[in-house]
């Protein structure tokens, strides 16, 4: 089997870049901080959507969430989740993201900052890397959230890729449920190849969901609703298919 170099960097970047964000933290002082701690979460979901789409096919997955800290304010984040051969990723059943980030604290917001490794396991040669940015700050039971993921122009993508969004969730005091929702706008450049199509089925759009999660002890539950801007998608073809509109999506975790 053939290897796409492209395909054979993207991994490499991921490390390469983890390493600069570990030297950066050691070379710069940070402030005091709450300290990273090691984490796992298992999801299982009806259908395993990001920013508006569907990454399994419109068909429930098994998601995996790990946080490996390395210091208090540096760490890897991994997930693992099952994609049945989705069109949108090649025909792969399996998909990893690496995730090495650093954070501060600044006048009472979180910054948090990284890259991240999308890698699919089949033969498409489709994996791709993201930069990361995001703030985040906590105002009694509420929290919000603004930030970007930036993919330049790689092939696996058919361009270029920039997600813009904002988010916010609140704890109702004395309940055991919490309420969210957010929204985000995709845009980018695009080199007229089917691949193009895989992040952004339609060109940009604008994406939105609200949810609602029940915690018990170490799991919880919920419901989530998302939908998009994107027009009718044509017939389904390569790294395209129709599951990009409204879907209410129920899931379970449970924390390790």
């Amino acid at each position: 089997m053939q290897t796409n170099p492209s395909t054979r960097r993207a991994p490499c970047l991921v490390i390469v870049l983890g390493v600069i964000l570990a030297c950066m933290h050691f070379s710069a002082p940070s402030q005091a901080q709450a300290a990273r701690s090691f984490g796992v979460i298992l999801e299982g979901t009806t259908d395993l959507r990001d920013r508006g789409i569907s990454w399994s096919g419109g068909k429930s997955a098994l998601q995996l969430d790990a946080t490996l800290p390395i210091t208090p304010d540096l760490a890897i984040d991994v997930k693992a989740a099952t994609l049945h051969g989705s069109q949108r990723h090649g025909g792969s059943d399996f998909g990893l993201a690496i995730s090495p980030n650093h954070q501060i604290y600044l006048s009472g917001w979180r910054l948090a900052y990284g890259v991240t490794g999308h890698v699919f396991i089949g033969e498409g040669g489709l994996n791709f890397v993201e930069l990361d940015g995001s703030a985040t700050r906590s105002i009694g039971p509420l929290q919000v959230a603004a930030g970007a993921s930036f993919a330049p122009s790689q092939k696996a993508i058919g361009g270029s890729n920039l997600y813009l969004h904002a988010d916010a969730v609140i704890g109702i005091p004395g309940s055991p449920f919490t309420i969210y929702g957010g929204a985000g706008h995709t845009l980018g450049s695009n080199d007229d190849t089917p691949r193009a199509r895989r992040l952004r089925p339609d060109g940009d759009y604008t994406d939105w969901y609200v949810g609602a999660e029940h915690v018990s002890g170490p799991g919880a539950i919920g419901l989530r609703y998302s939908d998009t801007a994107i027009g009718v998608v044509p017939d389904p073809s390569e790294y395209l298919d129709k599951h990009t509109g409204a879907k209410l999506v129920g899931y379970a975790r449970v924390f390790f």
